[in-house]
């Protein structure tokens, strides 16, 4: 084989591998130019970068040379094939000679595809630019933010990430982990603003209505709105298989995820049923304290909302079990025939010091049978119009007896001190008050008497049998099957 026949073989196997190796190692040089930062107007470029892409050109162009220069004797032999492979490749010098120039320092783009560099140039660097502009705007966001200013935060910073993404060279899986990190750590600035709110609600002597607990009560679901929308925005995002959370965004939503579920039982303590004690039938309060005791117990043990449920079953305690009874509509006043004879209440009269009278009042703590001689100085006679008796005569009625009983045991449950001892106690006074009726009367009723007396109060629903008996046993009942904590007198 002659000479030239071996040139010529290797000529034509090797310009197409020389072309290859050329091509990527100018497609190569291109993706790092555009990676690292010019050194001329960008400030100062990443040195590693810079390096690695100047070696890579200098390389290619030597490599493209190669092909060139490897030209055997008789041109007129060489295939036509492996000729255009060497002038492709030769073209492809003008463009690395051009790369190399600009990464040497010259700071501008020269050459035969100078516009084409500077297009791509100006696209790289201005997305570049943005993307540093938008990593500054997520950084510096506010750490509290009320509702109505975090949603705006999020329009304007999804606007400039809808430019950013619609843009050349845009890192679409840096954007959707920017959306996520911002959507979420606003939802956690405006919990931080709901736990001010919050703590100042409950502090109140009034927690439960008006002013932070509206505002609260308000704004929540739209904060939850938002906290579920950067959830589902994260669950979207990994339905792409080639998406990676970074781990600045995903434990931002999973701090937003963990302040949702904890607003979530601190929302239920807006309905929590203990506000109208009088609407609960005595057979449904073990179910409603269940209920109670397991939101107290999902919640924090340093959160504000077990003082707060604490007091109010501390308040619902003492508006079901009202503070007086009402006394019976008659009283005692006198005897004929042996029997007792009744008098409306509201018809006698107590003379006592100089002529002066008062009339009988309903009320345990006025006026009444039952303290009358402690309560008025002189008394010299208790009378109904036309009639006047020794006021000895004036007696109380079982049911008015066992009002004013229940009257003085409750008196001893100061406010905050409700507990099932105390409880048991005002059962046990309730259950001994017929030994102060008069002989004859058969204890086996006094359950029935007592059920029967009205509260006394202007509720219009506090007209009927209050029921008092059947209440405070099932309110004994309930307490007992809750955690001690629970009645705990919390400090007020």
């Amino acid at each position: 084989m002659t000479g030239w026949t071996k040139y010529l073989i290797l000529m034509v196997l090797s310009a197409p591998l020389l072309g290859w190796a050329g091509w990527h190692a100018y497609g190569g040089s291109r993706d790092q130019l555009l990676a690292a930062a010019p050194p001329a107007d960008a400030g100062e470029p990443d040195a590693k970068a810079h390096k690695d892409t100047v070696a890579a050109a200098a390389e290619a162009r030597l490599l493209t040379r190669g092909v060139v220069l490897f030209e055997p004797a008789p041109p007129q032999l060489v295939e036509a094939a492996a000729k255009e492979a060497a002038r492709a490749t030769a073209d492809r010098t003008g463009e690395l000679l051009d790369l190399q120039s600009f990464l040497a320092g010259r700071g501008e783009f020269v050459g035969p595809h100078k516009d084409r560099w500077a297009a791509h140039y100006r696209a790289q660097r201005g997305a570049r630019e943005k993307s540093a502009a938008l990593v500054r705007r997520k950084d510096s966001l506010p750490a509290v933010l009320a509702p109505s200013e975090a949603q705006r935060e999020v329009r304007n910073f999804l606007l400039e990430l809808k430019e950013f993404r619609e843009a050349d060279w845009a890192d679409l899986a840096a954007a959707t982990n920017w959306e996520l990190e911002v959507r979420a750590r606003l939802v956690v600035a405006e919990y931080a603003w709901a736990e001010g709110k919050y703590t100042a609600a409950l502090r109140r002597p009034t927690a439960g209505a008006g002013g932070e607990w509206d505002e609260l009560k308000a704004a929540l679901p739209e904060v939850r709105g938002g906290a579920d929308a950067a959830v589902r925005l994260e669950g979207d995002a990994l339905r792409d298989t080639t998406f990676k959370v970074h781990p600045d965004a995903a434990r931002e939503v999973e701090e937003a995820r963990k302040r949702r579920n904890e607003w979530e039982n601190r929302e239920k303590l807006f309905s929590l049923p203990l506000n109208a004690p009088w609407g609960v039938a005595p057979d449904r309060l073990a179910g409603l304290l269940d209920d109670v005791t397991r939101l107290y117990d999902r919640l924090k043990p340093n959160d504000p909302g077990r003082v707060f449920i604490r007091q109010k079953l501390q308040d619902f305690c003492a508006a079901y079990i009202p503070p007086k009874l009402r006394l019976d509509p008659d009283v005692v006043f006198g005897f004929r025939d042996g029997k007792a004879r009744l008098e409306p209440r509201g018809q006698v009269s107590v003379t006592y010091a100089d002529d002066k009278k008062a009339y009988l009042s309903p009320d345990p703590d006025g006026v009444n049978e039952h303290n009358f001689l402690t309560k008025l100085p002189n008394v010299t006679e208790v009378g109904i119009p036309g009639s006047g008796l020794r006021p000895g005569n004036l007696k109380a009625t079982a049911a008015s007896t066992a009002a004013y009983r229940y009257f003085e045991a409750r008196k001893a449950i100061a406010d905050g001190s409700w507990t099932p001892a105390a409880v048991d106690r005002l059962v046990s006074a309730c259950e001994e008050f017929h030994k102060d009726a008069k002989k004859d009367f058969n204890p086996d009723n006094a359950r029935a008497i007592m059920n029967a007396i009205p509260e006394l109060t202007t509720r219009p629903d506090g007209a009927g049998p209050a029921q008092i008996v059947t209440r405070l046993d099932a309110l004994a009942a309930a307490m007992r099957r809750q955690p001690t904590e629970l009645f705990a007198p919390p400090a007020r």
